[in-house]
């Protein structure tokens, strides 16, 4: 709608639902110009009119909207995107960007069996034992059992994974998301600790590329039962 005060200022008022309010980004633009973008996006204004938008989806796809939709154009990007105007209604302008190729990531999953249950029940004792030589010690809570070294511990389940991610436009990490049962979880390369969680809600989420730089070597999952 459009207001004109007793002024005569024109005051044009926009109206947008709550979910695109909590989407909303005001931004500059031309020569000291104001609009607005609604994105499902992280959107950052970088240098002069450009752009740069951060969102987690497997296809690399992204949706805008832009306010002004007569001013807020997005004319160019980066030649492995694509970038189309979809919708243009008189107030806000739609885009989709989507990457000239994507490459799936593919995941191998397997169960590992470790028979050698008096070497994990050994080292278990030696790790109580150590513990109970500390003040804070409760029987009932001694704390972890792991340690930054992989050793194999009674009741556990095991798992190897392994992760084949071939570079695509736009995309600069992977987000990987595990779903277990367990009190909690430790990952190991080359049987070194990498990542460790505390069970609260039974999943973990965690960057391909922020965890593991060379996603080629196996990661070693370790999920220890809740003691009685």
């Amino acid at each position: 709608m459009e207001v004109t005060g007793k002024n005569g200022e024109l005051v044009k008022v926009l109206v947008v639902t709550r979910k695109q309010a909590l989407q909303s980004y005001k931004i500059n633009y031309g020569s000291k110009k104001e609009g607005l973008i609604f994105t499902e996006a992280l959107l950052r204004q970088e240098q002069g009119n450009q752009f740069s938008f951060e969102i987690a989806d497997k296809l690399g796809r992204l949706e805008v909207k832009a306010y002004p939709s007569a001013d807020v154009v997005f004319k160019s990007i980066s030649s492995d995107i694509n970038c189309k105007q979809v919708d243009k209604d008189g107030l806000l302008g739609s885009f989709v960007f989507n990457p000239a190729v994507v490459n799936k990531p593919a995941v191998n999953f397997t169960s590992i069996v470790d028979h050698n249950l008096t070497a994990a029940k050994l080292f278990k004792d030696s790790v109580l034992t150590a513990f109970s030589k500390s003040k804070q010690f409760k029987p009932l809570q001694p704390g972890p059992l792991y340690t930054t070294t992989f050793h194999s511990l009674p009741n556990q389940q095991l798992y190897e994974s392994t992760y084949s991610c071939k570079p695509s436009a736009g995309i600069v990490d992977w987000e990987v998301t595990v779903n277990y049962a367990g009190d909690l979880m430790t990952m190991y390369q080359d049987n070194k600790l990498i990542y460790d969680q505390f069970n609260y809600n039974g999943i973990c989420k965690f960057r391909l590329n922020y965890l593991v730089k060379n996603t080629a070597r196996p990661i070693l999952i370790q999920v220890l039962p809740v003691e009685k």
